[in-house]
């Protein structure tokens, strides 16, 4: 009996670190393709307020992607 709960438990824990590591796999690559936008817009002076907008938009819009994938993975029920 005390191998099974073991066993159980260390499979349980095993799961657990995969999921996590995947998560931090998925946030990792999301910010590098946010980083890799931001970095390449223009650095022209007429077009600064232009860029400005489209990053802070890029941020809020990978900032959704990232909580409407950790709302997939999650599964809490609302009051």
């Amino acid at each position: 009996l005390g191998f099974l709960i073991v066993f159980r438990s260390n499979l349980a824990y095993s799961r657990f670190w995969e999921g996590a590591t995947l998560i931090n796999q998925i946030r990792g690559e999301w910010f590098n393709a946010t980083s890799n936008l931001s970095s390449f817009c223009s650095t022209k002076p007429e077009k600064k307020e232009s860029v400005v907008k489209f990053q802070q938009l890029l941020i809020r819009l990978m900032s959704l992607l990232y909580c409407s994938a950790l709302q997939q993975v999650c599964e809490l029920n609302d009051d």
